[in-house]
């Protein structure tokens, strides 16, 4: 059902209440309501409800976007089966990206884990020297590898790959 001029029945208080019900009710049915309006404050509260359960909403009259509008900073969680794309473009527009490989710390322990004997003492030893010789370089190859973990953790992102905007203001799943 579509109906022009939304705002007469988003704004009146005895059938918005409802227009939400049937909104929600006819979802279920696979019916969809199309509601059209030039302004989205033609939604007060009661009304509002239904911009949350519309699965598209089609802007026709926008305000203009200032040139510089996006994101002050990118930060892309992701491993090598999932590459990112697109980084010279962003850093083209001078923002700032940053990429956090998440399987940078497995690729590591293989390096010091290859090749170690199956007996656990000789394993112990080669380790030992392998992780002495490393020294501080080690140090800060796995603070570097762990940094996009503890950047993740801290963002609570649930899975990746991810991209978070603005130091965790929005964040995007594949």
């Amino acid at each position: 059902m579509l109906t022009d001029e939304a705002h007469i029945v988003a704004t009146n208080p005895l059938l918005a209440p409802d227009v939400v019900k049937i909104s929600k009710m006819w979802r279920r049915y696979g019916a969809c309501l199309w509601l059209a309006t030039q302004n989205l404050q033609d939604f007060p509260d009661a009304a509002r409800r239904m911009l949350n359960m519309m699965e598209w909403w089609l802007t026709l009259s926008a305000p203009p976007v200032p040139a510089d509008i996006g994101p002050a900073a990118v930060e892309v969680f992701t491993d090598p089966s999932f590459p990112a794309s697109g980084v010279e473009t962003l850093r083209n527009q001078r923002i700032p990206i940053d990429i956090f490989d998440l399987a940078a710390p497995r690729r590591i322990e293989a390096v010091l884990s290859a090749g170690l004997p199956a007996n656990e003492a000789a394993a112990l030893a080669i380790a030992r020297q392998r992780l002495e010789g490393q020294g501080s370089r080690l140090a800060a190859q796995l603070e570097t590898a762990y940094e996009g973990h503890a950047r993740a953790l801290s963002y609570g992102l649930a899975r990746y790959p991810a991209i978070v905007f603005d130091r965790g203001a929005a964040v995007v799943y594949r």
